[in-house]
């Protein structure tokens, strides 16, 4: 633990820390280990730093806000791509719907596509689409064939 040391046995090695002369203090900076950040400011609360007289860095403050710039730029990004994934998301199953009335209201639909699959003349090859065109468009190709077709 800790144990109380006599105050006239301080031993002070900057030169720069000298009792009463604060303007000194400024000048006084700790060594930097390689596992610690920012070990010459210190944090107090949103992050904004100060040196040991108490005073803000504003050099480190404008570093943050770079950082933090940055930071809100990826999330926005990723918000995006988030929120065009829930669209595509949410389109399939309306498609699905579309595509499953358009078969209730023609049932006729249904025999004449098992019957085009199964006739060799019927059978055309579809041209495969690009991968990233493929998630988006797959769906919609199936419905419109269909009404185009009926």
């Amino acid at each position: 633990g800790f144990r109380k040391v006599d105050p006239d046995k301080w031993e002070f090695a900057h030169e720069s820390f000298l009792r009463g002369q604060k303007q000194l203090l400024k000048s006084i900076r700790r060594r930097r280990s390689p596992h610690q950040g920012n070990a010459g400011t210190s944090s107090h609360g949103l992050g904004v730093k100060y040196d040991f007289d108490g005073e803000f860095d504003e050099g480190a403050i404008v570093v943050e806000i770079a950082q933090l710039k940055k930071e809100q730029e990826n999330i926005d990004r990723e918000m995006e791509d988030m929120k065009r994934r829930l669209e595509l998301t949410e389109r399939k199953p309306q498609q699905m719907i579309a595509f499953l009335a358009t078969l209730i209201d023609n049932p006729a639909l249904i025999t004449q596509r098992l019957k085009n699959r199964a006739s060799p003349s019927g059978a055309k090859k579809r041209r495969r689409l690009p991968q990233n065109d493929q998630e988006e468009n797959m769906p919609e190709l199936g419905v419109e064939s269909l009404i185009e077709n009926g």
